[in-house]
C-alpha cells in the first residue's frame, strides 16, 4: 500500500511543479514601450549633461525623442587616428551601461580629420567607437554608422527602437551611411 500511495505522491508533485511559473529570474522581461524608452532617454539626457558639464560633451533630446550626444572631436581622436581617446570612452561607457537593457537603436557618426577629404579616416572612427560598445555588451544590430567629410564633433544618436536612425541622426550629401 505505501508504494502506491508514494509513487502517486511523487507523479503529483511531478505535474504540479511542471505548473508553476519559473522564478522571476529565469522569465525574460517584458519589452521596453515606446512610451518608457523615451522616458529613460530624457533621464540619461539629464544625467549626462550633468555629468560633462563644462566638458564640451553636448547632449541634446531631440524633438522626436531621440538622445543626441556630441563628442568634440579633438577629445575623441588623435589626428590621423581611429584609437578611442578617454573622454569619448567615457561618454560611451556611460552609454553602454545605460543602453545594455533598452529597446534602442544607435548611429554614430564620425567625421574625418578637418583637413583631410577621405572618408575611410571617417569611416573606421565610427566603426572604432561601435565596437567600442558592442565589446561592452551592446548588439551590433543595434547600430548605422555614418562618416562625414566635414565636422567638429562625433555624433551618437540614441532612439526608439521604432525611430527611423535616418531621420533621427541626418544625413547629408557629405555623409556615407552604412547600417
Amino acid at each position: 500500500m505505501r508504494l502506491p500511495l508514494f509513487i502517486a505522491t511523487l507523479l503529483l508533485g511531478l505535474f504540479a511543479g511542471c505548473a508553476t511559473n519559473p522564478p522571476a529570474a529565469a522569465r525574460p522581461g517584458p519589452a521596453a514601450s515606446p512610451a518608457t524608452t523615451k522616458a529613460s532617454l530624457l533621464a540619461e539626457q539629464r544625467r549626462l549633461a550633468a555629468l560633462f558639464r563644462g566638458t564640451g560633451v553636448a547632449v541634446v533630446a531631440q524633438p522626436d525623442g531621440s538622445l543626441r550626444v556630441d563628442v568634440p572631436l579633438r577629445l575623441c581622436f588623435d589626428s590621423g587616428r581611429a584609437e578611442v581617446k578617454p573622454t569619448l570612452a567615457s561618454v560611451l561607457d556611460r552609454l553602454a551601461s545605460s543602453q545594455r537593457n533598452e529597446a534602442t537603436r544607435l548611429l554614430v557618426t564620425a567625421p574625418t580629420d578637418p583637413a583631410a577629404k577621405a572618408l575611410l579616416l571617417a569611416t573606421e572612427r565610427a566603426v572604432a567607437a561601435r565596437d567600442y560598445l558592442v565589446e561592452r555588451g551592446l548588439d551590433a544590430t543595434r547600430f548605422s554608422i555614418s562618416a562625414v567629410a566635414r565636422g567638429s564633433v562625433v555624433k551618437i544618436v540614441v532612439a526608439t527602437a521604432a525611430s527611423p536612425l535616418s531621420r533621427a541622426g541626418g544625413t547629408g550629401p557629405s555623409e556615407r551611411s552604412t547600417g
